[in-house]
């Protein structure tokens, strides 16, 4: 019997053997999962889904069909079908679909959807897009009647208008009309003094103010006739009480103040009776009522304040909104940009500029143009700070002035009677 010697080997038990080969096992696995998320692959080339090996992109008008089995074996692409593309090389399982230009915005085809680009769409000729995003709607170019063009229309803008003298630009249509249909304060730049508001067209309905102010007219006529009869009946004395008698008591005599003069005849010595046709009352503090007495002109005491016809307000607001936002703040207000690019023509300096651009804002929007509209556009852009100063602002110009509450003393009033 041969032994292990004569044989010239040692067997090698089999425990050891199967330790050692689930050993190697465990160390091909780490560095191929190693290899793998190491992989980086060159330009032109996409990582297999697997992530096992680099396959190379598709060029752009196909997509892929199959993945490559093999870095050694190619992508296999396939042209997009008809009313799709693909602008760059990818490895995408489909083609993007063609868009279509919208009629409904009067937008028109200037090129065609090819494989490799998609349909581009734009306006026809002397129309402009209103916006830069795939729903712009096209309008048509003006054309500046009663005026001349001073910037021409493009695609993307509408043409800037310059008016002949005694007519005035209208920013929402952007066309000239004369100053005699200007109304309210929109034309005051262009038309200054020489506008009037033109009479208001009569109304198909009944209008009933002029029998109302008749009846008023009447009324009031036949009261003053009586009180003036019985006025006239009454004694001399009684004619002056009963003519102050709706005054304050200090209206009437000054407390505390020297008796009126009265004049004496030189020959009998007997005060004289007071003159039928005149009578000069004392100098007296007129008192206002506090309801009358007005807010500031900067402040209204509506229930929204109301931009006024300020110019201090104004460029407070100009020097609080800052100068890198300052056409996102008035384009949020409402402006448009043709009216912001005509006032930047027109103003050099960038800071009446900027005035201008709040004053025609105000202008155009009346009433609704509030210190609250300013406040929430400013919240918006998240200047709250600029928001708390133009209000602090206003508050210190509300505690500066205002009507005083007496008016001032020494000016006689003459009262005469018929």
């Amino acid at each position: 019997m041969k032994t292990e010697a004569s044989l010239g080997t040692a067997l090698i038990p089999s425990s050891k053997y199967s330790h050692s080969a689930e050993v190697d096992k465990q160390a091909f696995i780490r560095s191929i999962v190693r290899k793998r998320r190491n992989l980086q692959c060159q330009q032109g080339h996409y990582l297999h889904p697997n992530k096992t090996h680099c396959c190379i992109k598709c060029h752009k008008g196909t997509y892929v069909a199959q993945h490559c089995a093999s870095e050694d074996q190619t992508t296999r692409c396939a042209t997009c079908p008809e009313g799709a593309y693909m602008s760059r090389e990818n490895f995408a399982g489909k083609c993007r679909g063609c868009q279509h230009c919208r009629s409904t915005f009067k937008q028109v085809e200037l090129t065609p959807c090819s494989v490799t680009q998609d349909t581009v769409c734009g306006c026809g000729s002397n129309h402009y897009r209103t916006t830069n995003t795939p729903e712009f709607l096209c309008e048509p170019c003006s054309t500046c009647p009663n005026g001349t063009i001073w910037k021409e229309c493009t695609t993307s803008s509408d043409t800037i208008c310059r008016c002949y003298t005694g007519f005035f630009l209208r920013s929402d249509e952007n066309s000239c009309s004369p100053c005699t249909s200007c109304q309210g304060g929109e034309c005051e730049k262009e038309c200054p003094g020489s506008v009037e508001t033109p009479p208001r067209e009569p109304s198909g309905d009944t209008d009933l103010t002029p029998i109302l102010s008749s009846v008023v007219v009447v009324l009031a006529a036949g009261v003053l006739l009586l009180a003036a009869r019985w006025i006239s009946k009454q004694p001399l004395p009684k004619k002056l009480i009963s003519a102050f008698s709706a005054g304050t008591p200090q209206q009437q005599q000054p407390t505390g103040g020297p008796p009126l003069p009265q004049s004496v005849d030189q020959m009998t010595g007997i005060p004289k009776e007071p003159n039928q046709e005149e009578m000069l009352l004392p100098p007296a503090a007129i008192v206002v009522s506090p309801t009358t007495q007005g807010l500031p002109d900067c402040i209204q005491s509506a229930g929204e304040t109301r931009i006024p016809d300020c110019p201090a307000v104004l460029y407070a607001v100009v020097e609080h909104v800052p100068f890198s936002q300052w056409k996102e703040f008035v384009r949020r207000l409402g402006l448009t940009d043709n009216a912001i690019c005509r006032i930047e023509a027109e103003e050099r300096h960038m800071r009446e500029a900027q005035y201008e651009m709040l004053r025609h804002w105000r202008l155009q929007l009346g009433q609704r143009a509030t210190v609250e509209r300013i406040s929430s556009v400013l919240n918006e852009m998240e200047l709250s700070g600029c928001s708390e100063a133009i209000q602090d602002m206003l508050s210190r110009q509300a505690g500066l002035g205002g009507p005083q509450g007496v008016l001032e003393r020494g000016s006689p009033v003459r009262m005469f009677l018929s």
